[in-house]
């Protein structure tokens, strides 16, 4: 189990892009988070099962298990962290996806927009001070798509 400072949240991002990745993890971390990475849906279950997660940030579009079946298979883990659908193409994704992701962000929304939409999903973990974290938020409700479209 990764032991982390009180204050320090912790994000799991899982996407078959590894460059990616390794992209958004730096990213991540010089905003403060701790962040760990699965390059596919299994090794995400995993990490979710044993670690104390805080927020996912979840690609659609990989291998073997989608984003919604990875989605689907956190909530049944009772993982209650918040999920963020971090996707290059939002218009195809299915509605079923609102019933288990709490929000939604293009990928080519730019890496400003990505960290404050991770503050927003964590925003109530930052405020609580000194709690014991467990495996995900006490509530979460279902957010708005966020689309980048051509000018």
């Amino acid at each position: 189990m990764t032991s982390l400072p009180p204050h320090q949240l912790l994000v799991l991002c899982i996407d078959d892009d590894v460059t990616g990745l390794i992209v958004r993890k730096a990213l991540l971390e010089m905003s403060g988070f701790a962040v760990l990475i699965a390059s596919d849906g299994p090794a995400g279950l995993a990490i979710a099962e044993e670690q104390p997660i805080d927020a996912v940030i979840l690609d659609y579009e990989m291998p073997g298990m989608n984003g919604e079946e990875v989605a689907r298979n956190l909530r049944e883990q009772h993982c209650e962290a918040p999920i963020l659908l971090f996707s290059g193409a939002l218009e195809a994704l299915p509605d079923s996806l609102r019933k288990v992701c709490n929000s939604f962000l293009a990928k080519c929304e730019g890496p400003t927009r990505l960290i404050a939409e991770v503050e927003k999903l964590t925003f109530r973990r930052r405020m609580s001070s000194g709690s014991n974290k467990s495996n995900g938020c006490p509530t979460w409700a279902p957010a708005k798509i966020l689309l980048a479209l051509p000018a």
